[in-house]
């Protein structure tokens, strides 16, 4: 299986069909194609740009797209990859040209893009704020009283596997984790105690974040 850099995106498949047509998409005015494809999460959108050439050529079009790619295809490739499905390529889009920290609304060093709900943060932000520290299923699940299929409609991103673990430790599981936020939302017990926090090389906030220097002005 490959796994290059670009195989997330489907740069790199030689499977691509060659087919030139979307079926019954075809029928669709072009702005209301536009308008429904900037609307998909980013992995359904790489999903829906493999189906075949002509579905490609069509996102590769997009101006909200191409300027993603253009300036950030790590972060595009990092959302495949953990399966950040809880916002919209229009979302992402708006989100790489903002300047201020979400979270605090500075404006230094807001070169980081939070994976699980897409806000843009600042490095203090990034290795301090405790709400940006996601959690584990088990501490979800305790934290809620839910399972966690019913959890799963909360934001949350899948672990890229053998690369991080619970608890600061390297596992061999593919780790899922949750915004702390959305979790404490719908809390119903005392949150049990974690572990320690281990700020900025925390394994999971690590994983939930991806460098995104800002977009050039336009």
């Amino acid at each position: 299986m490959n796994h290059s850099p670009n195989d997330s995106l489907g740069n790199n498949r030689q499977d691509i069909y060659a087919t030139e047509s979307l079926g019954v998409l075809n029928t669709l005015p072009p702005e209301i194609l536009t308008d429904i494809i900037i609307r998909l999460d980013i992995p359904s959108l790489a999903i829906f740009r493999r189906v075949n050439r002509c579905a490609m050529a069509t996102v590769d079009s997009i101006p909200q797209y191409h300027e993603v790619y253009h300036y950030y295809p790590n972060v595009l490739r990092a959302i495949v990859r953990r399966e950040a499905r809880h916002f919209d390529l229009e979302t992402l889009w708006r989100t790489l040209y903002k300047t201020r920290c979400f979270t605090c609304g500075c404006e230094d060093l807001t070169y980081y893009i939070y994976l699980i709900t897409c806000i843009r943060v600042c490095w203090a932000c990034f290795t301090r704020n405790k709400s940006l520290l996601p959690m584990t299923e088990k501490h979800a699940c305790m934290a809620t009283g839910r399972s966690r299929k019913e959890l799963e409609q909360l934001p949350h991103i899948r672990g890229v596997f053998r690369k991080y673990g619970n608890d600061g430790k390297l596992s061999f599981e593919q780790l899922t984790l949750w915004d702390r936020r959305a979790v404490l939302s719908i809390q119903k017990a005392e949150p049990t105690r974690e572990k320690r926090d281990y700020r900025a090389n925390d394994p999971r906030r690590l994983m939930a974040f991806e460098f995104a220097g800002r977009v050039p002005r336009r």
